[in-house]
């Protein structure tokens, strides 16, 4: 998948080095004026969004409590999506394009659906800064200690954007939302 450029700082946490991954700050140039903005806002069960786009960068700082599962689910509206998840019992940050619509084009695309990786948080805190390009969705998670980037191919109606928690709830303390200009010219 073509990606956005990066930068690889190093960061030390207790004893161990660790190989982090940011966007360029000149990223920031795509941005348009926020179309949403939440702080304060809790989700215990599903909420949708007030917004309708496959084009935009999230940020969002959630605190979660514990034996939660928390996420976004990306292109839903018609039981198609891409879901963002994090589990804080198992402490797994995954992607799941499962339920994409358009999946006939290669039989390994549907095998490789899912993707997972451990994670701790630091106080229950899970930070997320996703780009969301038409069909590329990229992910980065507490400053860039773990990143993901997935290909989803969704349907015209597939725009719609979820917040989800189960068995507990999330506090989103800041969410914003910005509509981008493509980064493909």
């Amino acid at each position: 998948a073509m990606s956005f450029p990066r930068v690889l700082p190093m960061k030390k946490i207790n004893t161990a080095w660790l190989l982090l991954q940011e966007p360029v700050s000149s990223i920031n140039i795509l941005r348009s004026a926020p179309t949403l903005q939440l702080s304060n806002f809790i989700v215990e069960s599903t909420e949708i969004l007030p917004v309708k786009s496959r084009q935009f960068e999230l940020i969002s700082s959630n605190e979660l409590s514990h034996n939660s599962a928390f996420g976004i689910r990306f292109f839903s509206g018609t039981n198609h999506e891409l879901e963002l998840g994090y589990d804080n019992t198992s402490h797994t940050l995954y992607m799941d394009r499962s339920k994409t619509s358009n999946n006939s084009f290669n039989k390994s695309f549907e095998k490789l659906g899912h993707y997972e990786t451990n994670l701790g948080l630091n106080n229950n805190i899970l930070q997320l800064r996703i780009f969301v390009d038409n069909s590329i969705v990229e992910v980065f998670v507490n400053d860039g200690q773990a990143v993901m980037t997935m290909q989803f191919f969704p349907g015209e109606m597939d725009l719609g954007i979820e917040l989800f928690c189960k068995n507990g709830k999330a506090v989103i303390s800041n969410l914003t939302l910005w509509p981008i200009k493509s980064s493909f010219f």
